[in-house]
């Protein structure tokens, strides 16, 4: 027994508890507290993550942070755990609807509430659907489906990219967040060592999209008439063919309104919108991306290669850029202590299963597994087993280079 933290979500009340592990569970929106219990007992891959988490050292482990959402409307933080089995048996007695992971600090956070301080955390990133509200057509809030899935593929190999290209990292493991996202893990020895502001460096390198509204959407990206090396590399590796599979998948372009949004983009003293409107008004069937490819596009290239130019920008990289590239929650990023969900948990409003993927191949996260149907699948359990065994094995494949990498000396990224 002892005391944590708890914070109501529902009240924003606070209050000190003995033993969390006796709080009541009642219902969650996409699973039973029977068919929760289930899976941490014998489908969550406990032994695996205490791996990726421990680094294989106990003391390590112990003074990394959990926090338990029970309830789902209880949270706890500075949770911590001697061992993979301790943990194991407080998720089967509680049956957390949430689970995220934390820092590890230079003192067990349970025993002390001061000097305490992060010393070590993955270096993470979050990407979620709703940042790319002014420029999806096909759904709107939390609700995501394939064709808006796109940008988070995009995000996926844009990251991928930069930061073993860039950064030199290895160790990064790609994770559906459950409803409208995906969550990067970092894990080099040189990204868990990390300061806050060496994140928020990395974080700075990477960005591109500034914050906005749809009504100075053409505002929120200015690239020079050239772009850095990084951004040309990324530009032509995967953005470049992106912006068709955009255009295509939300329909842009195809109405005057759309068009208009587009035009936003070049200069005041362009002479090339009048001459694109007219002849998006001339044809009679409109296809997006034929007309993007074969109008827009050269047409805008062939003002820019005119002598005495004076512009400043490429609006075609202005506009490409706005459309596809990653769209990052900084503060998951910049801060250690803050906290993210842990792979494989229960999505509490989906039932969805948070399964790593590989940010280079095609992904659906409408066909991941969900709670209940494991759970259907337990009498016998070899059925469920199998839905996630691709999942389990692809955890394996970055963690066991993890562990091999771990075992060597670690050198310092400087900034």
């Amino acid at each position: 027994v002892y005391t944590v933290q708890i914070v109501n979500m529902n009240n924003s009340e606070s209050q000190t508890l003995q033993d969390v592990t006796s709080a009541p569970v009642s219902h969650y929106a996409q699973s039973s507290p029977e068919a929760l219990q289930a899976y941490y007992k014998r489908l969550f891959p406990i032994k695996k993550l205490f791996s990726w988490l421990s680094l294989e050292n106990n003391d390590y482990f112990q003074r990394r942070e959990f926090s338990h959402t029970i309830d789902t409307d209880l949270f706890t933080r500075y949770r911590t755990f001697n061992n993979a089995e301790v943990w194991r048996q407080a998720l089967i007695k509680e049956t957390p609807s949430r689970i995220e992971i934390g820092a590890v600090y230079n003192q067990e956070p349970k025993k002390t509430a001061f000097e305490l301080k992060p010393v070590e955390k993955e270096l993470v990133f979050d990407i979620d659907i709703n940042d790319y509200g002014d420029i999806r057509t096909c759904c709107i809030g939390s609700k995501v489906c394939t064709r808006c899935w796109i940008w988070i593929d995009i995000a996926g190999r844009v990251l991928d990219n930069i930061l073993k290209e860039d950064f030199g990292f290895s160790h990064i493991l790609w994770v559906f967040s459950g409803r409208r996202g995906s969550h990067c893990w970092v894990s080099d020895p040189r990204a868990r060592n990390l300061s806050n502001a060496s994140r928020e460096a990395i974080l700075s390198w990477i960005s591109v999209v500034s914050g906005g509204s749809n009504k100075d959407l053409f505002q929120r990206v200015k690239l020079g008439l050239t772009l850095h090396p990084t951004l040309e590399r990324i530009y032509t590796s995967v953005l470049e063919s992106k912006m068709e599979s955009v255009i295509e998948n939300q329909g842009l372009l195809k109405t005057l309104d759309s068009l208009e949004t587009f035009l936003l983009f070049l200069p005041p003293d362009c002479n090339s919108a009048p001459l694109i409107r007219e002849r998006w008004k001339s044809l009679k069937d409109i296809d997006p991306v034929s007309f993007w490819k074969n109008s827009f596009v050269p047409t805008v290239k062939h003002e820019l290669n005119k002598p005495n130019l004076r512009w400043n920008t490429n609006p075609i990289y202005n506009i490409v850029f706005t459309y596809t590239y990653p769209r990052l929650d900084v503060g998951v990023t910049k801060s250690m202590n803050h906290l993210l969900k842990c792979p494989f948990v229960v999505h509490p409003d989906t039932g969805k299963i948070c399964v790593p993927f590989e940010p280079w191949l095609p992904f659906d996260p409408n066909s991941v597994p969900k709670l209940q149907d494991l759970y259907q699948d337990l009498n016998p359990d070899v059925q469920a087993n199998e839905k996630l065994k691709p999942y389990f094995d692809l955890f394996e494949a970055f963690l066991g280079p993890l562990l091999e990498k771990h075992r060597l000396p670690v050198k310092s990224l400087d900034f």
